[in-house]
């Protein structure tokens, strides 16, 4: 029974502390998933440690569409999470060892 409980204290706080999940982010109570707006992903982590403008989607005009921006947060428990916008839109969060 001891060791049972030791397995599920250690798995709750791996969960804690490494990332939320793929396709996610944690910020405080607040996760951030794929297809959240770039407002609510500031609203609910703060302004970005970095903002980038990476360009945009072209059409079969090959007319510019939608803004592409990469957010960036952290460093969080050794990782910066790289959250990608597309037309203001969260399209990727991925995450990378400090």
């Amino acid at each position: 029974m001891r060791a049972l409980s030791i397995v599920i204290t250690v798995g709750i706080a791996i969960l804690l502390a490494g990332p939320a999940s793929a396709g996610d982010m944690r910020c405080g109570n607040d996760i951030v998933n794929i297809n959240d707006s770039a407002f609510i992903v500031v609203q609910k982590c703060g302004e970005p440690i970095s903002k980038v403008h990476v360009g945009y989607t072209i059409n079969e005009e090959k007319k510019r569409e939608l803004v592409i921006e990469e957010l960036v947060y952290g460093p969080k428990n050794d990782y910066y999470y790289f959250v990608t916008t597309i037309g203001g839109r969260v399209a990727e969060i991925r995450s990378e060892h400090k």
